[in-house]
Order: C-alpha cells, then structure tokens, then sequence
C-alpha cells in the first residue's frame, strides 16, 4: 500500500472501469463522479483510462499494466459494451480490465446498473449500443455468475454503495491480519544450510572446533544490502534482489545480513516457503505473514516464474501487496536470482501477452549486483583469516572464492559418484598431474590411459561413444566452476597450439594429498592392455602406467604399458 487514509485504514490504489456514458451522465452528477467521490472519501487513490500517459507502447498492454498495478477494481457496467481493443476486435476494453483483474487476483468490486429501473438519468440514445449491446449481455451475466455485485439506478446510490463495500473490504482485511503465525522465529534459526547456503569445502585435516561456515568477507554488496535491511529494522518494508551468476555469495550474504535482525527488542521472524511447490506454499499463506518478517526467497525464479495458473503473477501480486500494506509493516522480502532470470523475468515483452507484468513491479529498482570475483585486496584478507578453507579458497583461479567454497565438495561427489568411463579419466588426470604432469592433459593420453582404471566387466560393457559420453559428464559446471576435467581452449593458432583437458583445481589439490591408487598388479580386476613393458622405456622421464602407480615401486617394474601411453614433463 502507498500509505494511509485519514481513519489509519490502508491507502489504495483503486481501478475504476466504466463506459463513457457512465461518466457523461446524469447532467447534474455522474454515475463515475458519484464513484470517484466515495473513493477519495474513503482515503484511495483513484485510477482510470481517462488519466492514462501518452506511452511508447500499445493501449491494451498500458491498460492491463495499469489495472496490475492497482490494490482494487471497481466496475461500473452499464448497458453499452464499450470500445473494443484494436488487437482484440471482440474485447472491450471494460471487459479486458475485468480479466486482468481477475488473473492478477485483486479485490473486484461490480456495480451493475438496473435496467429495469424507470428512470437512470441516461438518454434512451445512449443506453442502447445497437451494434455490441448483445456482447455486453454477455459480458454482464458472466460478471454476475462469478461473483456478487450490487445494482444501481442513480448516482447517490451507487456512491453509498461504493463507499461501504471499500470499507468492508478494509475491515475484513484488517481482521485478517493475525498475529503473526507463518515461519519461524529468527532466534531459533541456526541452520544456514536450512536456507540453501552452499556448503563450504572442508580441509583434508579437519581441526576440532572449526565454525560450520568459514569467516566473511564483506563487500560492496552487502553495504548496499544493509541499507535495505536497516530501514526494516527501523520499521519500513523493503525488498532486496541479489542478482549474480551460479555460488557467487548471494545466499550467503542473505544470512550475514540478517545478523543486524537478531538483537532488536522486538523479535523478527523469518518465512522459507518450499512446499508442496515453492509458489502454491507462497500463495497459501502469505496471508498469514504479519509484521516483523523476513520473506526469503533464495532462487526466486521458482517463485515468481511458475507459468501454471498464473501463479508465478499472483505470488508477485501478493508480495506488492505485502509490502505496500502499513498494517503489516515491516516486511523484508530478501530474494536471489541469477543474471539470466533477472532478465526473463524483468523484460517488457515487444509484443504478445506479457507474463511477468506483476514480477516486473515487484523487482525493477530492487537489484543488488554481486560479482562473480573477489579483488585482490579481499583475496589477501581471505589468506590471512587463518581458517584452513579460506587459505584453500584464496587460491583460486580469477578470485572465484566462493566458488571454490561451494563448488569443491560437489566436484568430489561428481568423483566419486561418477560412471566407470568418466571416473576413470578423471582418476587418470588426478594421478597425471600428481606424477608432474602438465595442466593441459592431451585427449590421446587420457583415452590410453583411462582403460587400466577400469574393471574386466566395466570394460566390456562400455558404448562405442563412451570416451563422448564420459567426456560429457566431466565437462558439466559444478555450483559455479568448471567440472572435474575440461577441455582447455587454446588462445594462439599453429601447430604449438594444442588443446587439452584440465583437471578442476581443487580436485588437482585433493589428489597430491589423498592415497595413491592400488596398483593394477595389486588388482586383478583391473584391465592391463597387452603393450610394451617399462623395461623397454628409457628409465629418465617419469611415465605413467594405465592406472598411474609410482614407478619406482618394485613390484610394477615389468607391467605392461599401453603402446600409446606418452612420457610426462616434470611440471
């Protein structure tokens, strides 16, 4: 709501859709007037095509953006069926804003005038619509068999009428607004990862005591956060979108800034809607939101985007409403979204139906960019804080911190979880660069080496593409960073210019301190390719063997090597 009225009650913006003969007549006082009059008198602001801008866009799209913006509407049928929209050559105008109404979920309050009334203060000439009064008939008994609506004759009437339906709505609102019931209290959340904070990566060496998220580093995004939040605090709703790619630190600093919530005298409380879906869960008790509540919508596209029913829009209109609403006051919508759904889902379409009308109100202005990359400057903060997993983190390739944090322990499940072709190249990169290696791993190797990490059977059963197939998986991004093994693309051209596949960093680092794998003397499950022996290759050059034991080991000095297995430089 814009504010409120005289009496405290909430201020509206209410939509009024007429007829132009409603407004022309009676002589003395109009029909529309009497209308407009109830509504100031209840406080509202009044909104109707007649105060519409010039606009770089099509009527019917500024209409229908119009009525969506709106907390009410209010119709006022008569008996002529209106102009109809250009692009719609059998809708009405007054028959598109009723719909529009209707699938943006607002408040419709219907007015009908009696035809069976002796006198109206309308001329004859004007009641009749020769050419549309049959689609207005229509019109009118599908209003009345959806909903109830009271009939009129003169102005004054219709006026009281106005008026008192305004303020019952009012009153049933306010009775509405209990207590507050939905979510929980901000006290007894604890849980970070209850919020779809990611996981950070955990040191090989775990210490006792090591706090469940590592020590944060603010940035300039979270200063633009706080002067969201605080006004909140201090009793204004507001809403934050944090906009930036795949674990740049969105949610994370969602959770930090609810830290300037926790103390105030008055408890706040925090709302995570997630079921049955994410929208249905939003739209059922939204409602029951009351003040003092932080609404948080991490992934928020799963809210706001839901095309089934409309209900992506009304959630988009309920939470308008929300923060508009002084009885409910304050409110503190935090949200996430990635670039691209910030884009589908603030877009005015060129032409055609514009889904995401609502959503668009909601969000445009509200946007927090957070970059992908922290500055050197944060980067040497992070390798000074003395928590093992930001020393790790600091590391990281283009300051991708946070990606590293939370893309890590993925990278290790996609490992370990991954089909026998794909773990097998991934086994052989992590022991090439473990044996010196260099980064950029060529494909020939990894095809001849990948088969000595597979089992007989494995082996066997393969596909004819499986090198395609395992090669696939590997490439898939994990929460941010590169997937375990990817292809390195080469930035000068010629012959020297090859390509190579390179193994995700963290998983380069996880290798040099995990155990060595069993060597494939050891295994008699592993397959061992008939090729020439290490006795035959010259002794200076470290070489790696199928499943990449050390070769100093004994006990590997006459296993067969695949022909096409190449020598490794020494990093």
């Amino acid at each position: 709501m814009a504010g409120a009225g005289d009496s405290g009650e909430a201020r509206w913006r209410v939509f009024v859709s007429h007829t132009s003969e409603l407004r022309d007549f009676p002589a003395r006082g109009s029909y529309v007037a009497a209308v407009e009059r109830a509504i100031s008198a209840c406080g509202h602001v009044i909104v109707e095509m007649a105060g519409f801008p010039a606009a770089d866009m099509p009527a019917a799209r500024l209409c229908r953006d119009r009525v969506r913006s709106c907390d009410v509407y209010v119709g006022v049928l008569g008996t002529r069926y209106g102009s109809v929209v250009p692009d719609m050559p059998r809708v009405s105008y007054t028959e598109l804003e009723f719909d529009t109404a209707t699938e943006a979920g607002l408040p419709r309050l219907v007015f009908v005038l009696d035809t069976g009334a002796a006198q109206t203060g309308i001329p004859l000439s004007h009641l009749i619509d020769s050419q549309s009064g049959a689609r207005q008939d229509v019109f009118r008994r599908r209003v009345q068999a959806s909903l109830v609506t009271q009939p009129f004759a003169d102005p004054g009437t219709l006026g009281q009428l106005v008026e008192r339906s305004l303020r019952e709505l009012a009153a049933r609102r306010a009775r509405t607004v209990a207590p507050a019931t939905a979510g929980r209290l901000l006290a007894a959340v604890t849980d970070p990862f209850v919020l779809e904070v990611h996981r950070p990566v955990q040191p090989g060496d775990r210490r006792p005591g090591l706090p469940v998220l590592p020590p944060y580093v603010a940035r300039e995004h979270d200063r633009e956060l706080a002067r969201v939040v605080r006004p909140a605090a201090e009793g204004a709703s507001g809403i934050a979108v944090l906009v930036g790619g795949s674990s740049t630190g969105k949610t994370r600093a969602c959770w930090e800034a609810l830290g300037l919530l926790r103390d105030l005298p008055q408890p706040w409380r925090l709302w995570h809607p997630i079921g049955p879906s994410r929208p249905e869960a939003a739209l059922r008790e939204l409602g029951s939101i009351g003040p003092r509540t932080v609404v948080w919508l991490n992934e928020a596209q799963f809210y706001l985007d839901a095309p089934v029913g409309g209900l992506g829009e009304r959630v988009a209109a309920g939470l308008r409403e929300l923060l508009r609403d002084p009885a409910r006051a304050p409110v503190l919508v935090l949200a996430t979204l990635w670039p691209q759904f910030w884009g589908i889902l603030t877009a005015r379409p060129a032409a055609g139906e514009d889904r995401h009308a609502q959503a668009r109100e909601l969000l445009a202005g509200r946007d927090i960019g957070v970059p992908a990359a922290f500055t050197p400057e944060q980067v040497r903060q992070l390798a000074g804080s003395g928590d093992p997993r930001l020393g790790l983190a600091a590391a990281a390739a283009d300051g991708q911190v946070v990606q590293f944090l939370a893309g890590a322990p993925e990278l290790l499940a996609r490992y370990e979880y991954a089909p026998p072709a794909a773990k097998a190249l991934i086994s052989a990169a992590i022991d090439a660069r473990r044996l010196g290696m260099g980064i950029a791993l060529p494909l020939g190797f990894l095809e001849a080496a990948a088969p000595g990490y597979l089992t007989d059977t494995d082996w066997d059963t393969l596909g004819e593409d499986w090198l395609e197939q395992a090669l696939a998986y590997t490439a898939a991004p994990c929460k941010g960073v590169r997937g375990p093994l990817t292809r390195v693309r080469p930035r000068s051209v010629g012959k020297a210019a090859e390509s190579g596949y390179r193994l995700a960093d963290y998983l380069d680092q996880h290798g040099r301190v995990a155990a060595a794998p069993s060597c494939p003397r050891q295994n008699s499950g592993m397959r061992r390719p008939a090729s020439p022996t290490l006795a035959s290759c010259p002794p200076s050059p470290v070489l790696l063997r199928p499943a990449a034991c050390c070769v100093t080991r004994p006990a590997c000095a006459s296993t067969p090597l695949p022909a096409a297995t190449p020598r490794l430089q020494r990093c």
